[in-house]
């Protein structure tokens, strides 16, 4: 039997998915060799990475379709949809929170 290092946390996911310096491929494999995670495992990080980003790709898009201003007033609403936003994904708890 090999030993094996604590498990990964959605934290550490979550973080290595939000560094745009290697792609998910790569990650995934840094923490497969870290974590030593056997094939199935691996593929499972990789999934999760992938969601992650892809759940980033939609708030950027979702960010991108509210920001269309041309007066002042339109900025104020811009910004305060954000900050509205932003308040409501950061104060939401899940089940997968560590």
């Amino acid at each position: 039997m090999r030993k094996r290092t604590k498990e990964v946390t959605s934290a550490h996911i979550v973080n290595c998915a939000t560094n745009y310096e290697g792609t998910t491929k790569e990650w995934a494999d840094v923490l497969s060799v870290r974590y030593g995670c056997i094939p199935e495992e691996r593929r499972a990080l990789l999934k999760q990475l992938r969601q992650v980003r892809m759940g980033q790709r939609k708030l950027c898009q979702d960010i991108r379709m509210e920001f269309k201003f041309v007066q002042d007033e339109d900025k104020r609403h811009f910004l305060d949809w954000l900050d509205d936003h932003m308040c409501r994904i950061q104060h939401r708890k899940s089940e997968s929170d560590d």
